[in-house]
This record gives structure tokens, C-alpha cells and sequence, in this order.
């Protein structure tokens, strides 16, 4: 054989590829491990979800391919939730397009829309998908730094014009990853009429939108005017209804843009899970009181590891209004990445260096609250002894 494509040589190695080979090592060692280095919700689903997908599960129709287009009833479902939670009206035939995860959406969109030579514009830090993506494609990666002067929120005087006129899609996401940044509302007005403006796609990820606190409440890039024509929206039941592992996302907006990913998706996968589709349809008709009581155990993480982590040394961290993580700031300087390395190999805490999100991450470590507040303690504990240990 001659090897793998050339096209493969443009993604990077994921860190997470070597974090669970140093994982298995330690467990098999019988060392502790705590994972707080991924998103992925240790809470359950809403009762009736799980009750769903067990109904439909046992039916003995319920097992062969479905549309890659999703039935109706999800695309429904998503059309009345946008209603419901952003008073957003969308078509479920032209606006809706259901994904396996947003991660795979993410990915996909970006090779369905851009040729080799174009330019996207990819926040730094970021989600890394995006930028592998985009390598993937051929495309010209052009990044807007997130600085913490500036509340990591983009800058868009800081893009030249002649990028502009190049670009094809802009990168958004709010609530951030990873930095738990919040954006007003102007934010997403100047992305919407740059975009008017130089004719390219605004793809705004809402992964995080239901995981708000203190009664903050996100919204949607489509509730600005006129960006149905030049803005589509990830969104996911992943982190709005704990159900990373069911792979349930959803892209809206611009019509075009939807339909090119559907020519894309009919070649390349055979639809979602019917018992699946059915509980990521009840999940979506799931009370505000449900999303606010789970919201009310990550404010208490959050709350109680900011408290723990201002009184360890050598670490500066905020308080987000959203999303599942901490973004914390190392005052020495020291590599992100041999910092995370050096404190699981210590203590078996998990988290994750801000390097794998780019170059302005360096200098910063993300913390998932996906664990119960016993366990945060014990992680507090353990990481204040480590740290006190290397500064004496």
C-alpha cells in the first residue's frame, strides 16, 4: 500500500489520542483518575428520555435505516424549541438539517462549502474542530485572537480586508469553549452584516445555550435581522440535556447551506438511531424547570472549585456565566501542556492544556465540572497540595 493521503497530513494529532494511553497506564497501575479534562456531562437525561428510548427500543420496527434528513417529527421538534426558547420561526424542510453530534456537522459543513485557497476565520482559542477542519479542506486558516482584555470576544477591525473579500466561513461560539466567555448581542449583529457585507457564512456553534447561570440566558444568532440569508447554528442535546454520548445535533439557517450538507450527508451515512430520534424528540419538549434545577448543580461546582482554585497558588480564575468549564490562567509561566501532564501524573487530576485550543490558549488550563462536588473537593484538595509542594 502507498499510505495514507496526503489530505491526512493536515490535521493534527489529537491530544486526547495520547491523554488515554497515559490514562490506561495509570489505571492499570490501580492509581486514581479524575476526568476533568472532556465535556462530557456525569448527570442522566430527563427520566422521560431515557424512558423513550427503552419504548421504542423494544419495538421491532424500530432497528433499520433512517433519513439522512431526519423524520419530520425531530425537525418539528427543533423548529418549535427555536420558537419556544429564541422566537425564532424556521422550516423544518429548508432550515433544519438533524447531524450525528455537532461535531460531525462541524466537520462536514466545512468540506461541503470551501474549496482549496479560501479563507475561514477561526477564533483563537477555539474548539479545534474548526481549524482541522478547515486544514482539511485545503482552506487558508486566518485566526482572531480571544484575549482576556478583551472578555474573549473577537475583534473583527483586527481581520484585513483583503481576508475578507477571501473568506468563506467565520467561526462563532457562544457560550465559548474554552473559555466560558459570554457575547452580547453586538457581537453577533457585526458578525451578520460583515457577512452581508463580503458575501460569506457565519456558522455560530450554540452548544452551550441552555447551560446558563444566574439567570443569564443566551441566544441565538439567528434572532439577529437578516441572518437567516447569511448565518447557520450548531446546537446539540449533548450539554442541554446530558446526552453527549447519543450523538444528537442539529444544524439551522440558511437554506443553501443546508441543502449542500444533505447532498453531502446522502453519501456518507444512513441516518440516526429511530429510538434515539424519538428521545432526542422528548428531550426537546423538556421543561424550563428540569434545565434549571440541572443548572443549579453545575452553578454549585462551578461556585465551589472558583472558591477552592483562588486559594491555590499560581492560578488565576473567573467565574463564567455559562457552559462547563473554568478557564484558568497560569500565573508562572509554564507550558500549558507539561503543567496538565505533570499534575495527573501527581495527583491523577485530568484537565486539559489550553495549547490544544492554539496559540493564544497557551498560558491557560480548561477544568470540566463534570464531576459531583464530593469528588471536586477531594480534586480541589489534592491540586492545592501539588501546587504548595512546587512553590516551596
Amino acid at each position: 500500500m502507498n499510505g495514507r493521503s496526503k489530505r491526512l497530513n493536515n490535521l493534527s494529532e489529537s491530544f486526547y489520542l495520547g491523554q488515554g494511553e497515559r490514562i490506561a497506564q495509570r489505571q492499570e497501575r490501580g492509581l486514581d483518575i479524575f476526568r476533568l479534562d472532556i465535556g462530557s456531562p456525569d448527570l442522566p437525561p430527563p427520566p422521560e428520555v431515557v424512558h423513550r428510548l427503552t419504548e421504542y427500543a423494544e419495538l421491532s420496527g424500530s432497528h433499520g435505516y433512517q433519513s439522512h434528513i431526519g423524520p419530520l417529527g425531530l425537525r418539528l421538534a427543533w423548529a418549535e424549541a427555536y420558537q419556544r426558547w429564541f422566537d425564532v420561526q424556521l422550516k423544518p424542510s429548508d432550515h433544519i438539517q438533524p447531524l450525528i453530534g455537532s461535531k460531525e456537522g462541524i466537520f462536514n459543513l466545512t468540506q461541503t462549502l470551501v474549496d482549496p485557497g479560501q479563507v475561514v476565520l477561526v477564533p483563537d482559542p477555539a474548539y479545534p474542530t474548526y481549524i482541522e477542519s478547515a486544514r482539511f479542506a485545503g482552506a487558508e486558516v486566518v485566526t482572531i485572537p480571544l484575549l482576556e482584555q478583551n472578555s474573549f470576544l473577537p475583534d473583527f477591525s483586527s481581520i484585513s480586508e483583503r481576508d475578507l473579500k477571501r473568506t468563506r466561513l467565520l467561526w462563532l461560539n457562544y457560550p465559548n469553549n474554552p473559555t466560558g466567555a459570554v457575547s452580547p448581542r453586538s457581537v453577533l449583529e457585526e458578525a451578520v452584516a460583515l457577512a452581508k457585507r463580503f458575501n460569506f457564512l457565519v456558522c455560530h456553534d450554540a452548544a452551550y445555550c441552555k447551560v446558563t447561570f444566574n439567570g443569564y440566558e443566551a441566544g441565538s444568532i439567528l434572532q439577529i435581522p437578516g441572518a437567516l440569508d447569511f448565518a447557520v447554528e450548531f446546537n446539540s442535546l449533548s450539554k442541554s440535556f446530558n446526552m453527549a454520548g447519543w450523538r444528537m445535533g442539529v444544524l439551522v439557517g440558511q437554506a443553501e447551506s443546508i441543502t449542500a450538507l444533505r447532498l453531502l450527508k446522502a453519501q456518507s451515512e444512513s441516518g440516526q438511531f429511530l429510538p434515539a430520534i424519538q428521545a432526542g424528540i422528548a428531550s426537546l419538549a423538556t421543561s424550563e424547570g428540569w434545565i434549571t434545577q440541572r443548572n443549579q448543580q453545575y452553578q454549585q461546582r462551578r461556585d465551589l472549585m472558583v472558591t477552592a482554585l483562588k486559594t491555590i497558588p499560581g492560578l488565576k480564575v473567573q467565574t463564567p456565566k455559562a457552559g462547563l468549564y473554568l478557564w484558568i490562567k497560569l500565573l508562572n509561566e509554564e507550558s500549558s501542556l507539561s503543567y496538565c501532564l505533570d499534575l495527573m501524573k501527581n495527583t491523577g487530576i485530568c484537565i486539559a492544556p489550553g495549547s490544544i485550543y492554539g496559540e493564544y490558549g497557551e498560558g491557560f488550563v480548561r477544568l470540566s465540572l463534570v464531576a459531583p462536588g464530593k469528588v471536586l473537593q477531594e480534586v480541589a484538595e489534592r491540586w492545592k497540595q501539588w501546587a504548595e509542594s512546587r512553590s516551596s
